[in-house]
């Protein structure tokens, strides 16, 4: 915030931090705990993205590559179903299931959920994702409450830039959504039992 501002905004009755002042030590915690978060995400999100191309019949084309559930066989073991690969509607290779006795999935749930999970469907996905940090990341903004003396306050905060728009007004300070807002904190729950995740990231 620039001295113009910050006259314009103390001439309408806003107290504000001055100029050049560093975020207090809660704030400074608090975004490094969000950025830690995100850096841990998107490194989380690269992983799958590896993996999904790594189990691509055609690593070339993974992001079109679409697995199904080809059909099921019997033998004195039992019934088991195949999955195959495909691009662009071709078939490609077999993944699951072969002439072995015993080869496939145990049961046609089982065939479905990894068909379901095709590299394609999780580059969209982490696709998706990334574009929700994006969203959702940290931005420094000045946000506006009432103070206990019924006037109003302003403070620059760092703030999720999605969920706090500009020129937002809040109750009091207490009520402020600082730092990294629950959607972050929501795309870490699936890797909970990843060794970097951390308790504070909880939703």
């Amino acid at each position: 915030m620039d001295e113009s501002q910050s006259a314009l905004l103390a001439a309408r009755g806003y107290r504000t931090r001055p100029a050049g002042t560093a975020p207090d030590g809660a704030g400074a915690r608090k975004d490094a705990v969000v950025d830690d978060l995100i850096e841990f995400l998107r490194a989380r999100l690269d992983e799958d993205a590896e993996r999904a191309r790594a189990a691509a019949a055609r690593p070339d084309a993974a992001s079109e590559e679409a697995w199904r559930v080809s059909g099921s066989h019997s033998d004195a073991g039992g019934t088991y179903w195949s999955v195959t690969a495909g691009v662009m509607g071709q078939e490609v290779v077999e993944l699951v299931g072969g002439g072995m006795s015993g080869g496939g999935a145990h049961t046609e749930g089982m065939a479905e959920h990894i068909a379901r999970h095709d590299p394609a469907r999780v580059l969209a996905e982490v696709d998706a994702k990334r574009r929700l940090l994006d969203l959702h990341a940290l931005v420094h903004r000045d946000v506006l409450w009432l103070d206990s003396e019924g006037g109003e306050a302003t403070e620059e905060i760092a703030v999720c830039g999605h969920c706090v728009p500009r020129h937002s007004c809040f109750s009091d300070r207490g009520a402020v959504p600082q730092g990294g807002c629950a959607t972050l904190r929501l795309l870490a729950t699936p890797y909970a039992d990843h060794p970097d995740y951390r308790n504070d990231w909880r939703p």
